[in-house]
């Protein structure tokens, strides 16, 4: 908030069946809406070929603490945040 205005607004929905909540969003995956400028509209959706949206969707949690592995060992003794970490991303070697 700032002031008496929100200025982040986070909504979360997540149903069991299509007809649970109508009016709420429809659609698979995730969403993300950005009003500003630019404005900003993202539709992600996992899958998997070894099985379905929540196999990926562990996967791809999984992926960014596995990525960042060499980071936290090579980095001195003790408690890390985020902070403490360089900025990395996945690195995919050609056989």
């Amino acid at each position: 908030m700032v002031g008496e205005e929100a200025r982040i607004i986070v909504e979360h929905v997540t149903r069991l069946r299509d007809e649970d909540a109508p009016n709420w969003p429809q659609g698979g995956g995730y969403r993300i809406e950005i009003e500003g400028e630019p404005c900003v509209r993202v539709e992600l959706e996992v899958s998997s070929h070894n099985g379905d949206h929540n196999h990926a969707g562990c996967l791809a949690t999984a992926m960014h603490v596995i990525n960042a592995i060499p980071h936290v060992i090579a980095a001195e003794p003790g408690v890390l945040t985020y902070l403490d970490v360089p900025v990395y991303s996945a690195r995919h070697l050609m056989a």
